[in-house]
């Protein structure tokens, strides 16, 4: 199977409201559903709001390096945005990768420099914002929405298609598509998000197949990924197909045995796409290595850019790091 995506297409250099900065590169990726239930997730983000530099911490405030700024003018009232790490000097990389949901109406009330931040299960960093925050850079990005998704995907979903999804760090809710919006039940599920790392299963009754492209920006910095103690559905970072360990240097690493400092534990499994089909991998800590059967995983291409994986693991893995698979 090829790389979903087909290429980088530029580099746009935007103005930004704290700083001018260049954005990260557009690409594409395809989709293809058939009939029953899969795995997927979107690896690709939206285009920064803007971007700066943290001057101060505030408990759950940023304030960013300016003068008469008004960043809750850069925001639109009832859309949702995340703060991403993409340098941090001061603390040799420390909290590259990791993201925090923006309170966007606070941070639109305050029409100043800070950037107000938002309780939630989906951030990577918990309780108050920690003063080693001082001096790292940022960007802002609007969160991909499932309006977002099959309004760029035409024709990717179908009338009756259901997907199941961790809903704001909650447990999992099930929205169904009716051939032109989302909904769960009767409420309109347009703006649910789709939160960075997190994936969905999707179950459809029709036999008829369909393909999409999702146009958006390609993250050039490491990903930070929350691993819950339990059963997940994780998606990827990067629009890149990647193997646990690779023996082959073309091939990206996803980092996920033991011997490269994460958390798994002897009989954890993940179900996931293998290139032709979906197959269960258990990891032995016995061999390092995770396997179907008596088939060594680690050197496939299980992490597939558009098909997550449900992995169940024993303990939780709040430190998990998946690091830029392309040079820059």
């Amino acid at each position: 199977m090829k790389l979903p995506v087909v290429g980088l297409l530029s580099l746009l250099a935007v103005g930004a409201v704290a700083q001018t900065a260049t954005t990260d590169p557009v690409g594409f990726v395809s989709y293809n559903f058939t009939q029953g239930s899969q795995y997927s997730g979107i690896p690709m983000v939206n285009a920064p709001s803007f971007s700066g530099m943290v001057a101060g911490i505030s408990n759950t405030a940023l304030t960013v390096s300016g003068t008469g700024l008004n960043l809750g003018a850069a925001l639109t009232a009832g859309k949702a945005y995340y703060v991403e790490i993409v340098a941090d000097p001061n603390n040799a990389g420390a909290y590259i990768g990791d993201r925090l949901d923006v309170d966007t109406a606070a941070t639109i009330a305050a029409a100043n420099a800070t950037i107000v931040i938002k309780t939630s299960a989906e951030n990577t960093i918990s309780g108050n914002l920690p003063a080693a925050l001082v001096g790292v850079k940022f960007v802002v990005r609007a969160h991909v929405t499932l309006a977002q998704v099959s309004s760029s995907s035409t024709g990717l979903f179908l009338a009756g298609d259901q997907i199941v999804i961790r809903v704001n760090g909650a447990s999992n809710a099930t929205i169904t598509f009716n051939g032109t919006g989302w909904r769960q039940g009767i409420t309109n599920a347009d703006a649910t998000v789709v939160y960075p790392g997190v994936g969905y299963l999707i179950k459809r009754a029709s036999a008829t197949p369909s393909t999409g492209v999702f146009v958006g920006n390609v993250r050039t910095n490491n990903f930070a990924q929350v691993i819950r103690a339990g059963e997940q559905i994780l998606a990827e970072g990067f629009p890149v197909d990647s193997a646990p360990h690779p023996t082959d240097v073309t091939v990206a690493s996803r980092l996920f045995t033991n011997d490269i400092g994460t958390t798994f534990a002897n009989g954890d499994r993940l179900f996931a796409y293998n290139g032709s089909n979906f197959t269960l991998f258990t990891y032995s800590t016995g061999t390092n290595r995770w396997a179907a059967g008596m088939t060594n995983g680690n050197t496939l291409k299980i992490f597939n850019a558009t098909k997550a994986v449900l992995l169940k693991t024993a303990a939780a893995n709040v430190n998990y790091i998946q690091i830029r698979p392309f040079p820059l």
